[in-house]
């Protein structure tokens, strides 16, 4: 599995952001065996960042763009620590 970044703007943020039971609950996200490990969102609440672990950054925004989530950017990443 991959680590998987989507970014969200004051545009596309919405009141759930950050609350995992909207990830865990969805069927879009259970069908795509895409786990949420975090959300990191502005003190300002203007961007946030979801990280999960799924297959690829593809099923993750298919995953998006059926439970009707707006997002901008999905991308994958490397996690790299000391």
């Amino acid at each position: 599995m991959a680590r998987i970044l989507v970014e969200m703007t004051d545009d596309s943020l919405n009141r759930e952001v950050g609350n995992p039971s909207v990830y865990q609950k969805s069927s879009c996200f259970r069908q795509r065996q895409i786990r949420w490990l975090q959300s990191l969102v502005s003190c300002d609440r203007n961007c946030s960042i979801d990280e999960f672990e799924a297959a690829d950054a593809e099923s993750v925004g298919t995953a998006y763009r059926s439970a009707r989530i707006p997002f901008e950017r999905v991308w994958m990443a490397d996690v790299r620590k000391e």
